[in-house]
């Protein structure tokens, strides 16, 4: 049996050479057990046989993007955990063995690794991609981040573990985002439903690819302010909207030299065509929520006996009940992970 699916998506947008160093890298060193699949909306005819070595090739046709690739994998693979590695991505021998070892933690849903450039392997690349609510996307290069409040961490497109059953529950990546924008609109959603998103500084993988991760300043700008207007309903809705215009003239007067103030203000413009997506990302949030703590409170009541589960102790030959709430195990698990990873 499997233990994980590897799953590299591959589109027209993408480039060959690319593709194929990534998943060399990935055949030299997989571990046993493992599923390696390619969700083919490139065209790729496979020529050296891959196939034949194990790797599964899922064609989806041309004009694929790389999120329903990315989609039509995750649905197809057969165990509980995926990883997805985009074109670029060169794994190391035991980089998923750190990251794996997280999911024994029931409550942990994505698992980010470090990235470094590979062309110079000490150069840190990323850590994550910050989200903050006014409507701003950061890059993270510290090993040892901060979350501050308002803010969410998305993983960086080069490579990324999931638990296979949130990401059908939460009906995978949206279609409407490209892939590090629907990254972080993920993120938005695990942490809505109180999913633990960690990350593994004792992994890491290289990356380098000339794919750029936006087309264009003015599609990173679209983007992002559809992803601000999806998300504005969380907290006040009124100051998010005012943080996000702060936040949109100082990126705007910043921006300097002036080629790229238009296209960056002309993106922000054309995102607000999303005003009002709130209501439905709203209604969407209620529905899954509802769906999770039903889950949740149905394994509740299996694993911990009515939320409560009980361990006894033999004192001087005296029985003595010790009873841990729900909230007490989640703490105990997390802290048994993160001493794992260490």
């Amino acid at each position: 049996m499997h233990k994980f699916s590897i799953i590299i998506p591959f589109s027209e947008k993408n480039n060959l050479q690319e593709f194929e160093e990534t998943l060399v890298s990935v055949l030299e060193n997989r571990p046993d057990f493992t599923e390696v699949i390619v969700a083919n909306g490139g065209g790729y005819r496979d020529p050296y046989h891959l196939s034949d070595e194990g790797v599964r090739f899922i064609d989806l046709g041309r004009e694929v993007s790389p999120i329903r690739c990315i989609n039509e994998g995750v649905e197809l693979a057969e165990t509980p955990i995926v990883n997805i590695l985009s074109c670029g991505t060169v794994v190391e021998e035991h980089w998923a063995d750190q990251p794996l070892k997280m999911f024994d933690n029931g409550f942990v849903s994505a698992v980010m690794t470090p990235v470094f450039d590979r062309h110079h392997k000490n150069r840190l690349v990323s850590t994550g991609v910050v989200y903050h609510r006014q409507g701003v996307i950061r890059n993270q290069k510290s090993l040892s981040p901060v979350t501050k409040p308002g803010s969410c961490v998305g993983p960086h497109i080069a490579n990324v573990f999931y638990r296979k059953s949130v990401l059908s529950r939460i009906r995978g990546f949206s279609a409407k985002f490209c892939q590090q924008i629907a990254y972080l609109d993920c993120s938005l959603t695990l942490e809505s439903l109180k999913q633990q998103m960690v990350l593994v500084p004792t992994s890491r993988v290289h990356f380098a690819s000339q794919t750029p991760l936006f087309s264009s300043i003015f599609e990173r700008s679209r983007q992002t302010e559809q992803l601000f207007l999806h998300w504005a309903h969380q907290n006040s809705w009124w100051t998010n909207m005012v943080s996000n215009f702060l936040a949109v003239s100082a990126e705007y007067w910043g921006s300097f030299p002036k080629f790229r103030m238009h296209p960056l203000l002309i993106g922000r413009i054309a995102g607000l065509s999303h005003y009002g997506a709130h209501k439905i990302r709203q209604e969407e949030l209620a529905q899954l929520v509802e769906e999770f703590t039903r889950e949740e409170e149905f394994a509740g009541e299996e694993e911990f006996a009515g939320e409560k589960f009980t361990r006894m102790e033999n004192d001087n030959d005296t029985d003595s009940e010790v009873i841990f709430s729900m909230e007490e195990a989640r703490e105990s698990l997390l802290s048994q992970t993160y001493s794992k990873a260490a």
